[in-house]
């Protein structure tokens, strides 16, 4: 009956580890989110004009100071995609993000409906 205990025990303390781990990975994963927003909104304000600088220069600068790696940066007009890494024991996590200014109005479909 004693060793049916002990293993009961060994089992479930293996999955509260796994679970642990799993959650840290999550909180990893939101926390690098952010930090691909930030460095993706940092970037789109250099490339607008907004602030100055170049774009990418300014988004590795807010992943490095997060304790992230600017993986990808991508400029397209005044639109930056970002993607940051970060490095957890033996796992890589990584986020990527989108930010710039909408498209003009003439680019839009216009509503012909009549109200």
């Amino acid at each position: 009956m004693s060793a049916l205990v002990v293993g009961l025990v060994a089992v479930l303390a293996l999955v509260a580890v796994a679970v642990a781990g799993a959650g840290g990975l999550l909180t990893e994963r939101h926390r690098l989110a952010a930090v691909a927003d930030a460095s993706a909104l940092a970037a789109a304000d250099v490339a607008a004009g907004l602030e100055p600088g170049v774009p990418c220069a300014a988004a590795e600068r807010l992943a490095r100071l997060s304790d992230a790696r600017l993986d990808a940066c991508v400029i397209e007009g005044t639109s930056v995609t970002v993607r940051v890494l970060s490095s957890r024991g033996a796992m890589t996590v990584s986020a990527s993000s989108t930010a710039g200014q909408p498209p003009r109005e003439s680019s839009r479909v216009k509503d012909t409906s009549q109200k």
